[in-house]
Order: C-alpha cells, then sequence, then structure tokens
C-alpha cells in the first residue's frame, strides 16, 4: 500500500557493515541538496555510504522550520541505521522523538519495540508493538518484531503465529519465514521448521543464518553430515560467525571425531576470547580427548568470566572426577547444583562421583532424580543400572540396563553395564552377548575385554578367555585392580 509519507525500511547500503559505534558525532551543519532524498527516499548508489546517511538525517533533523513529518522521518530513518549498527540508545531516541513529532507513526513504534527487544526489555517492546499493529494492521513489521519477542519469552505458538501473519502480509519475507522456522525448530516441529530454512534459503541463498538454522534442524533430525554441510557453509559465507563454529563443533564432538571438535572450538575461543561458552565447549571436547587437566583449565576460565554457569561447574566436576580428585569434584557438582537445581546434569555428575565414592545409595537417589528430571535421559538409566548392580540389586539393574537401551539402542556403556549385571548374576553367557555387543560399537572398551575375557572362563574357554584379558591389560595396565574393586576378577594364573 502506498502512503503519502511512506516510512521505508532501510535498504542496504555500501558500508553497511560499517561499525558504526565508530561514528563520529550526529553533523549539525545547515542541510544540503540531496540530504532529504538520501536520509529517507530510495538509496541505492553505491558510492553512498553509512556514515553519509546518517550525516544527511543528521543536518535535516538540525535545519530549523522543517515540517514535523520530514523531521519524524529523518529520525526514524536514523535511528534505523543506529539499530542496525548495534547503538540502540541512540536508536531509542531518535525512534521516540519520531513517535513525539507523529504520534500515529506505525513503523517508529516498530522501530522502537524491536530496539527495545534487544535489550530485552520485552514488555516495552510488546507495548510498542500492539501499538504498530493497532495503527497499521497491515504492518508486516509489526507482526515480525511481536514474533520475534513471543519467541524470545519461549511461546513458540504465538510466535509462529505471528510470523505466519506477517508472511500472508510478504510472501517473500525472509525474516518472517527465518524466524518462523527457527519457531518450529524450538517447538519441536522439525518438518516445518526445514521447509522454512529451504525456503529462506532458495529466496537467500548467501544468506549464513538461515545455513546455520537448518544445520541445527539436521542435528535434530540425527543428520550430522548434512549438519555439519550446512553449518560448513555459513562459516565459508561468513567466516567470523562464532555460531557455526560452536554448533558444528559440538557435532564433530557427537560423532567422536574430536580433533576436528578440537579445531572448532579453539577457532570459536579466538573469535570471542571473552565469552564462557566456548571455553566451556572446549573443555567438553578436551574432555572427551582424556585430557581433563587441560579441560578443567577452560573450565577455570568460562567461570572467572561468568561465576554463575552452572555448566562450567558440572563440567569441572566431571573433569576433577576422572583425575580422581572426588572432593572437588563433588564440591563443583554441588555448585552446579545450588545455581540450577532443575538441571540434571549437577545431580547426575554428582551420582558418578559418589558412586566412585562408594556412596551407592547416595549415587542412586541422584540418577533418580536426574530421571524425575528427564525421563528420557538414557545415561541416567544406565548410571542407575550401574550403581544397582554395584549393590547386587541385580533386578533393578537390568530393568534401569533395558529402559536405557530402549532408549538408546547404541549405547556401548548400557551394554557393558548388562553385561557386568549379567557376569554378577551368573548369567556368563548373556554377560559375553552383552560385551559382544559393547565391543562392537566401541572395540577399546577395557572393561568389556576383561568382563568378557572372565566370562569366557567362567564358561571353560581358556583361549578366548586370555586373548580377552591380555588386550583388556594392553589397554589399561590396571585394569585387574579396578574390575576386583567392583567385584570381577580373573581367575588365578590368567
Amino acid at each position: 500500500m502506498k502512503r503519502t509519507n511512506p516510512w521505508p525500511r532501510l535498504r542496504r547500503l555500501a558500508g553497511a557493515a560499517m561499525a558504526l559505534a565508530c561514528l563520529a558525532a550526529p553533523v549539525h551543519a545547515q542541510e544540503k541538496p540531496g540530504d532529504a532524498d538520501l536520509c529517507y527516499k530510495s538509496v541505492s548508489t553505491a558510492e553512498v555510504t553509512i556514515p553519509d546517511v546518517v550525516a544527511a538525517c543528521s543536518r535535516v533533523i538540525a535545519t530549523p522550520g522543517k515540517a514535523g513529518d520530514v523531521l519524524a522521518n529523518a529520525h526514524n530513518n536514523r535511528g534505523a541505521i543506529f539499530l542496525h549498527g548495534g547503538r540502540i540508545g541512540p536508536a531509542i531516541e531518535d525512534f521516540s522523538a519520531a513517535i513525539a513529532l507523529r504520534p500515529d507513526a506505525a513503523m517508529a513504534y516498530g522501530n522502537r519495540g524491536e530496539a527495545y527487544r534487544l535489550q530485552r526489555d520485552y514488555d516495552k517492546a510488546m507495548a510498542d508493538e500492539e501499538t504498530a499493529i493497532r495503527l497499521d494492521p497491515t504492518l508486516s513489521q509489526g507482526y515480525l518484531n511481536r514474533g520475534a519477542i513471543y519467541a524470545a519469552r519461549g511461546d513458540y505458538k504465538r510466535a509462529i503465529e505471528d510470523q505466519t501473519a506477517a508472511i500472508a502480509l510478504d510472501a517473500f519475507s525472509v525474516p518472517a519465514l527465518l524466524n518462523r522456522g527457527e519457531a518450529y525448530r524450538m517447538s519441536g516441529d522439525l518438518p516445518h521448521a526445514l521447509a522454512d530454512q529451504n525456503a529462506v534459503i532458495n529466496l537467500a541463498p548467501r544468506l549464513p543464518d538461515a545455513y546455520l538454522s537448518r544445520g541445527l534442524i539436521f542435528q535434530s533430525m540425527d543428520r550430522p553430515k548434512e549438519a555439519i554441510a550446512d553449518f560448513s557453509t555459513a562459516i565459508r559465507l561468513n567466516p567470523q560467525m562464532l555460531g557455526a563454529y560452536i554448533d558444528r563443533g559440538n557435532v564433530y564432538r557427537e560423532q567422536r571425531d574430536y580433533d576436528a571438535a578440537l579445531a572448532d572450538m579453539s577457532t570459536a575461543v579466538k573469535l570471542a576470547p571473552g565469552m564462557a561458552l566456548p571455553y566451556l565447549n572446549r573443555g567438553q571436547v578436551l574432555q572427551a580427548l582424556g585430557r581433563p587437566v587441560e579441560a578443567i583449565q577452560d573450565y577455570d576460565t568460562a567461570l572467572s568470566i561468568a561465576p554463575q554457569l552452572g555448566a562450567a561447574y558440572a563440567n569441572r566436576a566431571a573433569a576433577y572426577g576422572a583425575t580422581g580428585d572426588y572432593d572437588k569434584g563433588l564440591a563443583d557438582a554441588e555448585s552446579a547444583i545450588a545455581l540450577d537445581p532443575d538441571a540434571p546434569g549437577g545431580y547426575g555428575i554428582r551420582g558418578n562421583i559418589r558412586n566412585a565414592k562408594g556412596d551407592y545409595a547416595g549415587a542412586i537417589e541422584d540418577f533418580a532424580k536426574v530421571i524425575a528430571l528427564d525421563p528420557a535421559d538414557a545415561d541416567a538409566y544406565n548410571n542407575r543400572c550401574f550403581a544397582w548392580a554395584l549393590i547386587g540389586d541385580l533386578d533393578r539393574a537390568l530393568a534401569d540396563c533395558d529402559k536405557s537401551l530402549a532408549l538408546d539402542s547404541r549405547a556401548a556403556a548400557t551394554f557393558d553395564s548388562r553385561g557386568y549385571a549379567h557376569l554378577r548374576a551368573g548369567q556368563p553367557d548373556l554377560a559375553i552377548a552383552d560385551y559382544d555387543a559393547a565391543l562392537k560399537l566401541e572395540p577399546k572398551i577395557d572393561s568389556s575385554l576383561f568382563g568378557r575375557g572372565v566370562a569366557h572362563a567362567a564358561l571353560g574357554d581358556k583361549v578366548k578367555a586370555a586373548a580377552d584379558l591380555a588386550a583388556a591389560r594392553a589397554l589399561n595396565p590396571d585394569i585387574d585392580r579396578e574390575m576386583a574393586r567392583i567385584h570381577v576378577s580373573a581367575p588365578e594364573r590368567m
């Protein structure tokens, strides 16, 4: 719809990536010929830069005798430029000035609402977007921005409704399609999320955000190769895209490609040395690589940046446990739980440390808490299975391992735990079957090799027993002592 006094969206200008925080203060000289066109009409010449537009708008604003509509347009457009460059305070001042001059300016309310959203002042943001929509029900930006507020509040149903309304007004709105796809993804509707991001990529094939979002969808769909490909495309389009390195690193870690994961997380640390998350993620990779001391150093750095980061305490607790420093590990697990009592991670790690310290009842209590918080946590059932087996409650152990495998049928650690439970129950044939399954998934599990060797010995197959025990000892020279602590010992002279 054409209007007498249009409020155009800012077009991409040459120099749009310039850091506006470095701009000089607004120029207060008198308006020059062409400033009005430059400030709020169609601008597309390659020579025009962001500072040029800001200066033109500032001169329009500083010139006495301008009509209210002209000044309102200039404030709105200069505010849009400030907002694009991350200068939220000056942007809000300009939008407020525009609204004071034109209280019916729907676009200015929509822009100010977006600025408030970026400040996470969601109440003010929502009020402005509601006003923008009331003033102009055909303003797609109002629905777009209000949908983003709903998404920030976790109300994905309303977010999807608003983005759909924006798309109905502008079928080719890349931001609305992108945001709706993200809302679908966060609500768990992956097919619709994928359809939206595919549409975005068709419309804007060089937009890295769409590949990042689609990569996360593929990751949730358990399609790691496609996820990695999309994250890689996002990085190619924007080599400074921190989230793409972190997300690709996480997929590499899930695929046990720890070297590639470490490279991505190290790049993330270089890109954002003042952020806690990259250190947390790199610590997790170092831990998976069996380098807990280095992992602890990264968790220390993360906590120095974000002292209330519960996940860093939880992961550092696990790293301390891996070094055998159970007291520090237990203290960190307690801190993680105190910071976020509704997060299962702290309880799970405390349960593992309690297991290691011989507090099996406490461990079982912790794993039960994890299951209560997340009934689909296969690891928690596995850990409780192992704890039950350690105290000899083998029926409950086997039930928990069965539940764990129903949730994750490719968990080598759970086959190892169930093999241990069968071995303690005097069922060496069933133990061998489980150890076989574990070793097929991960051929170098020393406890599975040792347990299978003991089971073969129980069935009288000394040749297979000797081979398995030798393989376990080659991987871990302390395996006999460690297994003896959980009541599994090799026959004499073997």
